[in-house]
Formats: C-alpha cells, structure tokens, sequence
C-alpha cells in the first residue's frame, strides 16, 4: 500500500484525512497550521474515467476492505488530492454536494459509467452512518478543517458530533446565533459565484475566523460577507488558533 504525504497546501479536507490516516492510507501531514483553498480541479477526465471502470469491477456492497483494495489500485493513477476527494465521495454518498462545495459541477465530471457509478453509491448510503471524530482546533492542530465540507456533512447527516463537545443532533439551536459554513457556500452558488474559487482570489482564509467549535457566529458573517472586507482582505499566512 502506497503512503500519501499530505501538505494542507493542497486543500485536502480533514475529514478525508482522518478517515484514511484511520485505514492506515495518509501517515503524515505536511504543514498542518497552514489552510489554504486550492485552486486545483478535483478530478480530471482520465481520472474520473479510471475511478469509474474500478468501482464497476468492485462487488457491492462497498465496504472498508473493498476502499482500501481500490486505494492499491488507484495508487498509481491518481495524484493523493484527487484520491481523497474520490474517498470522500464514496465514503459519504455525497458526490453532488461535495463537488458544489467546490465550484464543480457534478454533470461535469460524469464522463464514464455513470450507472455503475450511481449503484455503488447506493450500496454505500446503505451502511450504518459512522461517527467521524473531528478533534477541536485548539487540541488537535494536525487536522485542519475545510470548513465547507464539514457545514455540508454535518448538514446532511454524516457527521454527528465534535470531539470538543458539540454535539449537533440539532442544528435548529444553532442557527439563532451560528450559521455554517455550507450556508454560505449555498448563498455563492445562488449568485452564480463559487465559493471556494471567491475565497480564493480574495486571499481570505475561512479559518481565521472560525470559533473553537469550527462554526461561525452570524455576526462575523454578517460583518465579513456584507462589505468588502473579504475582497481587501490579505492573505492569511497561517491559521493557527489562539
């Protein structure tokens, strides 16, 4: 089994990382203060096409045994950014958010199988949901959060509760005085701007602003979003918390 060294340069998400240094895929992360977006595509054609034809092969229902054995085999053809992008998609069932999370359409990125795709899919929704343990900031630096996949998962279910003590069975509580960040991403994609990519000609680093609890106050955005603060923002050199 091949060992990915992540560097957060490459705006690899920590639930995607935690979930493969869990299977024994990623041992290291490369400067883990640093979060930047990345400009980078998730997936090109060619690695779309060779995802596709592997999971075809693979007998539902996917389960860890059967990701660990496609991580041998797409070792070799996808760069470690697109791997766990690919990972987080079957892992969480949520292609289509996950790709709008990053200005990707999904309609795009379907060049290949797209029924063989959709099947496997669906096996994996069929799992029993685990509890992914994202460890808070202050404690556990290693693991930078890309915020806007952890709003989208926490929203859709996937993910159940921080290890800092939140636990987000209901996030109707929350919303009076927080807002996530995948509200956000939704009000960009609206606009027929992406979030990630205005975040990133802005230079403004989500993480910056975030509270110990990885959600931001309505305040701050209101504060942030509403002026021109975001676009004459400079780049943050590091998102190391206080």
């Amino acid at each position: 089994m091949g060992i990915f060294k992540f560097s957060n340069e490459m705006g690899v998400p920590a639930y995607v990382i935690s979930t493969l240094i869990e299977h024994g895929i990623v041992d290291q992360i490369l400067n883990p203060n640093v979060r930047v977006l990345s400009r980078q595509p998730l997936l090109d054609s060619a690695s779309v096409a060779s995802v596709y034809q592997l999971l075809a092969a693979l007998p539902p229902p996917i389960d860890d045994a059967n990701l660990i054995s496609l991580s041998d085999q797409l070792a070799g053809d996808l760069s470690p950014f697109a791997w766990s992008s690919v990972f987080l998609a079957i892992r969480s069932g949520e292609v289509q958010a996950f790709l709008a999370a990053e200005g990707k359409s999904w309609s795009e990125k379907v060049v290949a199988h797209p029924a063989a795709l959709h099947s496997h899919l669906a096996a994996a929704r069929a799992l029993p949901l685990p509890d992914f343990h994202i460890p808070a900031c202050t404690a556990a630096p290693i693991i930078g959060v890309n915020d806007v996949v952890l709003g989208r998962a926490v929203e859709g279910g996937l993910l159940r509760k921080y290890t800092n003590g939140f636990l987000l069975k209901d996030l109707d509580a929350f919303r009076t005085t927080y807002i996530f960040p995948a509200e956000i991403s939704k009000w960009f994609d609206g606009s027929g701007r992406s979030f990630a990519k205005t975040m990133a000609e802005a230079g403004f680093c989500p993480a910056a602003t975030l509270h110990k609890s990885n959600i931001w106050r309505r305040s701050e955005v209101v504060q942030t979003f509403g002026s021109q603060q975001m676009r004459n923002s400079k780049p943050f050199e590091s998102a190391r918390p206080e």
